[in-house]
């Protein structure tokens, strides 16, 4: 098997043995020669601007010399070739995760404002950075999708969950929360300027989005990690009591439920917290 390099099948072989003999010596020897043959074909791979055979490899080698770095690179490069074909959004994607590698933060911010450019109510445009991993690696994008387009603006919904936090409705605090903290944590100041942050409210929930499915959404993980939660189904999150004018009493706030459903009042901002879920205003205008 060594002889013809079919190195999965003298892996197997070697394996089966469970050490004997020379069985362990002769796996390690088949393992280190399988990746060194590997290593070569991900590199011929770049070399043929093959880069999703060449991904498939490299995160096969884990830490096997420089692999890393080299799918940083094709990482980087799939993402130049999705500028060069004007897939922005998927370009924000790729980016995002190299942080600092190359010019790939100038690169995030040159693809992030030609989502900006004309979108269309369901694209997916990026704007802004807010935390929404582990908090190991920085801030990521923000996503979001666009339900409404105006004369020179349009509003938008992120596409996650980016928070959670308590209600509090008769200080409208998290409206406040969202225009004093979340909008310069998320904004530059110049992008401050173009934008402003808010809760959904039930008009936009009821008339932009036709089912209860398209008003479900999932929280980043950063978000989960606040709510001690490591569920991956979609999540509840709070809208604008301002637009609701039925709540019996001070202790109701309005969550749109995890199935989509916009009646859904509930006390548990008494108790506890839950998902944020931002509306972006954009306008290609500064804002007065």
């Amino acid at each position: 098997a060594m002889d013809n390099e079919k190195y999965d099948e003298a892996i197997s072989i070697w394996s089966s043995l469970d050490g004997f003999k020379d069985s362990k010596i002769r796996y390690n020897e088949a393992c280190e020669k399988k990746q060194k043959v590997d290593y070569q074909n991900a590199c011929e791979k770049i070399a043929a601007k093959e880069y999703e055979e060449a991904e498939v490899i490299l995160k096969q080698l884990e830490d096997y010399q420089d692999s890393q770095e080299l799918l940083k690179e094709v990482h980087y490069q799939e993402a130049l070739e999705k500028l060069e074909k004007g897939e922005y959004s998927d370009a924000v994607v790729l980016l995002a995760e190299l942080k600092d590698y190359k010019d790939a933060a100038e690169q995030s911010i040159f693809a992030q404002q030609k989502t900006l450019e004309n979108p269309q109510v369901g694209d997916i445009v990026y704007y802004g950075f807010y935390e929404q991993g582990d908090e190991s690696n920085g801030k990521e994008p923000i996503a979001w999708r666009v339900y409404d387009i105006q004369d020179g603006a349009f509003n938008a919904v992120s596409v996650y969950c980016l928070d959670y936090r308590a209600y509090l409705e008769g200080n409208d605090y998290l409206n406040q929360w969202l225009e004093k903290v979340f909008t310069p944590e998320a904004f530059t100041t110049d992008e401050c300027s173009h934008v402003r942050i808010q809760l959904m409210q039930l008009y936009e929930l009821k008339e932009k989005f036709s089912t209860d499915e398209e008003r479900t959404a999932s929280a980043t993980i950063y978000a989960k990690n606040k709510a001690h939660s490591s569920s991956v189904e979609e999540c509840e999150y709070w809208y604008d009591h301002k637009s609701i004018s039925n709540l019996e009493n001070d202790y109701e706030a309005p969550l749109v439920s995890k199935t989509g459903n916009v009646s859904y009042i509930t006390s548990k901002y008494m108790l506890g917290s839950d998902y944020v879920r931002p509306r972006l205003y954009y306008s290609v205008e500064a804002l007065k």
